[in-house]
């Protein structure tokens, strides 16, 4: 999992360079919007009305100020949205706010005296549109109320079969989403819960306990790892922030004697607040039934859900999610085990605190720990010869727990977070079986081939003996466990662990290395490109193998050569001409023909061409990727490298326009550029390196490999 986190994390450094937009990824929770609300002469405005809404997921929040002129809304899902302010006497203030990640907003809103302002708005004349490089759905619980969710026990399933395109409904809850079979990672308040979703594996959190989802049906961010065909990013309610207690109570009844109750309490203030769903279910046909009537089908389903939040100071907030499930249910009948009375129960414990805390301006530290335990038992019918043609018994358990933190922060167009998850699955596996129909595994046929049910025969040879043959399909690992014939049940009893580590690193940026095809400014250019050079560094990490790492350090030696040439001579000719900007390269080879011609090795050595150091570093990087090829998950690191390909090909765009302006543009004016004789030194040191060892590239990899190997032995 770790080297799969990497991967991800080096493709997405690398996809700075080829995507423009900011990603609205979460790590599960919400965001807060809060702000200060003044007038003209800078005091406060107490009882000022705020709403914020999103008309393309249906959103909308309103607010007051207090006393203080303060607001505050919590759990806020990220997505753009239209902020409004309005106050008696003053002009509707309207401004367009997007909130991304974890990070809180923080805003002061000036208002103006009605009449006193004739340009005030600031409101976007076009419609809010996410601008976000995945594939995903927004929804909240405005949303969720008006969908028909029928299946017992299985809102959620339902919900997401509903709202996603490519998810297909199959049968007692479960789905099955575009690509690999059941690989759904459900992230709820940032807790990753990875069970399959399903009346008859894991009890699911009821749609009421959730305010929005955001449902990834593309390629997920690296915050997500394990099974990521989709991921629903799940926020629950909060109580925190709540003027007074609210609280709704439903019941219904329909076909098949299905009665249902729902109910919640919100209840809190400014710093304490407590959230409270109770669900409880009954039906008559409570499993899909294999028959047009249902028999056998009765089952119900019992809720608990529970979320306290406390917030001490403004800085940090505790949190606390309980969730107790049950499902207890009878195994549908057929006409042909018109008898049987097998039953099955589904218990879940959810125990997950968590705390935030905001570091300065734009910055939010999260930590969560979690536990959680699904028990299933499947118990056959109290007359085992009533269950045909086996009568099967199961206790299993699957217990996740762990820890995951990360930090998040928002500086001008980037939006990074870092974080690591720990986690440990127990798996614990009891099952028992034994046949009762005789006839399943016979040990005799009569002349026609007919199964004899001959229950004192468990011997092949005494079938001649008895006027019978011997069936030559007769499977004898089956025969002990055959209680027709004076056997008994099989019993299986297992345990394992899986313990899971993984870091994981993004940086969305509103303009990422596409900047770079539009600037001017040669240090700033530089400074673009070094994003993606990070990216190629970080492939050899994601190789995760002994030529990884050597291609890493091979990589860094020949970028540090390169990159301070390239510096070097972006300094010599703004000391010449005192500027900075490709412009002032025109003609630059007529003016000092080594200066130029040695910014052009760097320029192509960064490019990554040969015959110079740069294509050498990235032909290993590139090769220590690719080896994974024929491994589980290699399609993976095929698109890595196909990713990196790309962004080479950007580079060499953005790079050659500076060669153009040095060798076939005409200078512009006669200024001469005269660099210092120590610069005239390295430029020329450093170009020849980078044509030395692009040429031979032993002694570097040798040294690389030497270096290696001391480290070990250290």
């Amino acid at each position: 999992m770790l080297s799969k986190s990497l991967t991800a994390l080096a493709a997405g450094v690398l996809w700075l360079g080829l995507a423009s937009g900011a990603t609205g990824g979460t790590a599960g929770g919400g965001s807060s919007i809060e702000g200060l609300v003044v007038d003209p002469s800078g005091a406060v405005v107490a009882g000022a009305s705020v709403k914020i809404g999103n008309p393309v997921v249906g959103t909308t929040r309103t607010a007051s100020t207090d006393a203080t002129g303060a607001f505050r809304f919590q759990d806020v899902p990220p997505n753009p949205y239209r902020l409004e302010v309005s106050a008696l006497g003053f002009a509707v203030y309207r401004q367009d706010i997007s909130v991304r990640g974890l990070v809180p907003l923080t805003l002061r809103i000036p208002l103006v005296i009605a009449g006193g302002e004739t340009t005030m708005n600031v409101e976007s004349s076009t419609d809010l549109v996410e601008n976000v490089p995945y594939a995903h759905n927004d929804f909240d619980r405005e949303a969720y109320a008006k969908l028909p969710l029928g299946s017992p026990g299985s809102g959620l399933s339902d919900a997401i079969t509903l709202t996603t395109p490519g998810v297909v409904a199959d049968s007692n809850g479960f789905f099955h989403p575009l690509g690999d079979h059941a690989q759904v990672t459900f992230s709820v308040d940032g807790q990753p819960i990875s069970d399959q979703q399903s009346k008859q594996f894991s009890t699911q959190i009821p749609t009421n306990a959730i305010q929005s989802m955001e449902i990834i049906s593309g390629a997920p961010p690296a915050e997500f790892g394990d099974k990521t065909s989709l991921v629903i990013n799940a926020m629950t309610r909060s109580g925190l922030g709540q003027s007074k207690p609210t609280g709704s109570f439903e019941t219904s009844y329909g076909s098949f004697g299905t009665l249902s109750e729902e109910t919640t309490l919100a209840l809190g203030g400014p710093k304490f607040g407590n959230f409270l769903a109770l669900n409880a279910l009954r039906s008559g046909r409570f499993l899909d039934t294999p028959e047009l009537f249902p028999m056998h089908a009765i089952g119900n389903n019992e809720t608990f859900f529970d979320r306290a939040d406390w917030q001490p100071t403004g800085k940090g907030t505790f949190h606390l999610n309980v969730f107790l499930a049950r499902n207890w249910f009878q195994v549908p009948a057929t006409y042909d085990q018109p008898l049987q009375d097998q039953r099955q129960k589904v218990a879940t414990i959810d125990i997950a605190p968590g705390y935030q805390r905001t570091l300065g301006t734009g910055t939010l530290l999260t930590v969560s720990t979690f536990f959680r335990r699904d028990r299933a038992g499947y118990y056959p019918s109290r007359d085992p010869f009533d269950d045909t043609p086996v009568t099967i018994g199961q206790a299993r358990s699957l217990t996740n727990w762990g820890l995951r933190s990360d930090v998040s922060a928002v500086r001008g167009k980037h939006n990074l977070k870092l974080g690591v998850q720990l986690m440990q699955t127990r798996l614990g596996e009891n099952f028992q079986l034994g046949v009762t129909d005789p006839v399943f595994n016979p040990v005799c046929l009569d002349q026609s081939g007919n199964p004899q049910a001959l229950p004192g025969v468990t011997d092949p040879s005494l079938c001649a003996g008895l006027g019978f043959t011997a069936n030559p399909n007769l499977n004898p690992g089956l025969v002990p466990f055959d209680l027709t014939r004076g056997g008994s049940l099989f019993q299986f009893t297992g345990k394992a662990n899986i313990d899971q580590a993984a870091l994981y690193a993004q940086d969305s940026m509103t303009l990422g290395n596409l900047t770079a095809l539009h600037q001017n400014n040669l240090k700033r250019l530089l400074a673009y490109s070094s994003i993606s050079h990070a990216g190629y560094a970080l492939m050899g990490l994601a190789a995760a193998s002994q030529l990884g790492v050597q291609s890493v350090m091979i990589y860094m030696l020949v970028y540090l050569v390169m990159n301070l040439g390239a510096f070097l001579a972006v300094i010599a000719i703004g000391q010449a001409t005192g500027s900075e900007t490709i412009a002032d390269c025109k003609g630059l080879v007529h003016r000092h023909p080594l200066l130029a011609i040695t910014f052009a090795v760097f320029l192509f050595s960064l490019t990554g061409l040969p015959p110079l150091a740069g294509f050498t570093a990235k032909w290993y990087l590139f090769v220590s990727v690719l080896n994974h090829y024929s491994e589980d998950g290699g399609g993976w690191y095929v698109a890595l490298a196909i990713v990196a390909a790309l962004n080479t090909a950007v580079s060499l765009y953005y790079y050659v326009r500076i060669v153009r302006a040095m060798f076939i543009d005409q200078p512009v004016g006669e200024l001469v550029v005269r660099p210092k004789v120590s610069y005239q030194i390295m430029l020329g040191t450093f170009s020849a390196a980078l044509l030395l060892f692009g040429i031979w590239w032993t002694p570097i990899v040798e040294w690389t490999q030497w270096s290696l190997t001391f480290m070990r032995r250290g």
